[in-house]
């Protein structure tokens, strides 16, 4: 399995503490977040991940390849880089790591902070998407349901509609699907709020051809 970790976005929300490190790389209790990402997923999913592809910005530098490169070393994980840029959104950074999107991915952009005391099993899934109820669901990305059943997502809704938000994690079986799906948003140039092609257009469309998330 491979793990692809967005992280190329600029973490305007905690500067000044990203005007000098990588928001992904800021310390929680002694640990950079996004080794506390991957080591939730090293714990709790139910198959190894072989390989860690990391989507960067352009001006990341040597050291910061090298910090990574060490966390995956230590769980044992293949490490890739790939570049995004300009950034145009969740779908365009998921593209972005296009080579690499083939048989089982985690997406988990490298900012998202959560935890669990279960194993995560997978088997029988196509794919599979972590949620989250929130109260001001206006400032993310949810999920639209029929009882157990997604029906859709809609990024930053001005009306409820739901409030189970996306916190930035999703697997799926087949990574070629995904490739084509995100491929697909941009070619058919599906940009959603600010001019920004999201991953959940991608979704979407998965959906509309009989996916089951």
């Amino acid at each position: 399995m491979k793990l692809i970790i967005p992280m190329a976005g600029r973490g305007t929300r905690v500067r000044p503490h990203s005007h000098t490190v990588p928001k992904p790389l800021l310390p929680v209790a002694g640990t950079m977040i996004i080794e506390r990402l991957v080591e939730t997923f090293i714990r709790t999913l139910d198959r190894k991940i072989e390989e860690i592809v990391y989507i960067l910005g352009p001006d990341f530098g040597q050291d910061i390849k090298d910090q990574l490169t060490a966390m995956s070393d230590r769980h044992d994980a293949k490490t890739t880089f790939r570049v995004q840029f300009p950034a145009l959104g969740t779908a365009h950074a998921v593209a972005c790591a296009n080579e690499d999107l083939e048989g089982e991915v985690i997406v988990a952009f490298a900012d998202t902070l959560f935890d669990s005391a279960e194993k995560f099993d997978l088997d029988g899934a196509d794919s599979v998407i972590w949620l989250k109820k929130v109260e001001d669901p206006s400032r993310f990305g949810v999920a639209v349901h029929e009882g157990e059943k997604i029906t859709g997502f809609v990024e930053k809704p001005e009306e409820f509609i739901s409030d189970l938000a996306i916190i930035g994690v999703y697997y799926f079986k087949d990574g070629a699907e995904l490739k084509r799906q995100v491929n697909r948003v941009m070619d058919d140039g599906l940009k959603g709020p600010g001019g920004e092609y999201f991953l959940t257009a991608a979704l979407d469309n998965m959906i509309n051809e009989g996916k089951v998330f």
